[in-house]
């Protein structure tokens, strides 16, 4: 039996019409997907859906959602297809399209943890955070493995060339890495030169027990070295740390911003009087900079260090005039150009 189609009434109000084209102008349509894909892609690569995918490189869509919730994972697959990450053959197989190759790339992923996973705990409370309904480092916490996994990540690929480089030209023996956290710095600078000794300092307990950790398993255990302590406190330094004739921190000063200039100052002058009296050659300090412009998530930047309570990083300029007031000289300022996150290495000696 043949059933007649429905009559169709359609209506063209202005108003709604309107309301809708603002609402498309607003761009509204496109954060709000670009919310939803940041954290499926999350997922996707933090259950192993991703990496299995890059191994195959092709798979059926219930070989890449095994081990996951067999009603969520082929929904998620299919929402990825859609939004163009994933591409499907005629076959059934899946694949990364183009532009999902560009997103499982390193920088890409580690981007993605800095902000998605180490910081989104902070920036989904800042209704709260901002009524003081809600207080930072009490109520709400950033995921300091998150946060320290990306960055090693992305020193990997950015920095750890330019700080070898730098210390290569220091003739360095053995690098004292002050707020080290789980080390990765030092690993891998160990692992690629086999001259290099090292030690680590960081007041964690928990990052320096991870640290030795991967020491034993890298077999570095005759090279590097990890110990609980204050990276500001020289006087205080356990043994190990003071032997070394080359000091090296990256991102470990910027947030004494928040006290003032005169405290970051202050940390530099006893860093400056430790050389004096020991072994030390100098003193390589990386910082971020912060331009307060919309290029390379610099804006994002700026967001989490308001509402982590940090001091903000700051240009190269501002840095070389406040070397200027303290006990140090900025003897060689490293940089890599037009590549990688935004970011200086300034080559100190005391006076």
């Amino acid at each position: 039996m043949e059933y007649p189609e429905p009559e169709i009434s359609e209506r063209f109000d202005v108003a709604p019409r309107v309301a809708w084209r603002l609402y498309h102008d607003s761009r509204m349509p496109e954060l709000i997907g670009a919310f939803n894909l940041c954290y499926s892609l999350l997922a996707f690569a933090e259950t192993g859906m991703l990496q299995r995918l890059c191994q195959k490189g092709s798979l059926q869509k219930a070989e890449l959602a095994e081990g996951v919730d067999d009603h969520f994972g082929p929904h998620l697959v299919r929402y990825l297809v859609i939004k163009g990450v994933l591409e499907e053959s005629g076959d059934g197989n899946v694949r990364l399209s183009p532009w999902g190759v560009s997103l499982a790339q390193e920088t890409a992923q580690a981007q993605l943890t800095f902000y998605v996973k180490a910081y989104g705990p902070v920036v989904s409370r800042l209704p709260g955070l901002l009524a003081g309904q809600a207080r930072y480092g009490v109520d709400v916490h950033r995921d300091g493995g998150a946060l320290g996994a990306a960055c090693a990540d992305l020193f990997r690929v950015y920095h750890d060339p330019i700080v070898l480089e730098a210390l290569d030209t220091m003739n360095a023996t053995k690098v004292l890495d002050i707020g080290c956290g789980a080390g990765q710095f030092l690993l891998d600078a160990c692992a690629r030169d086999p001259r290099l000794l090292g030690v680590g300092l960081d007041i964690s307990t928990d990052a320096i027990a991870i640290a030795k950790r991967e020491v034993e398993r890298l077999g570095l255990d005759d090279r590097l070295q990890f110990v609980v302590g204050d990276a500001f406190a020289p006087d205080s330094w356990p043994e190990p740390c003071k032997d070394a004739d080359v000091l090296f921190g990256v991102g470990v000063l910027h947030e004494y911003f928040r006290e003032g200039e005169d405290a970051v100052v202050g940390i530099l002058n006893r860093f400056a009087a430790q050389q004096r009296v020991g072994q030390l050659k100098g003193f390589i300090l990386g910082e971020p900079e912060l331009l307060y412009d919309d290029a390379d998530n610099d804006a994002d930047l700026y967001l989490v260090h308001i509402f982590t309570l940090q001091g903000f990083p700051r240009r190269r300029e501002l840095w070389l005039k406040l070397f200027e007031r303290s006990d140090m000289k900025c003897v060689r300022l490293w940089r890599r150009a037009g590549a990688g996150p935004r970011f200086a290495f300034y080559q100190l000696t005391p006076r």
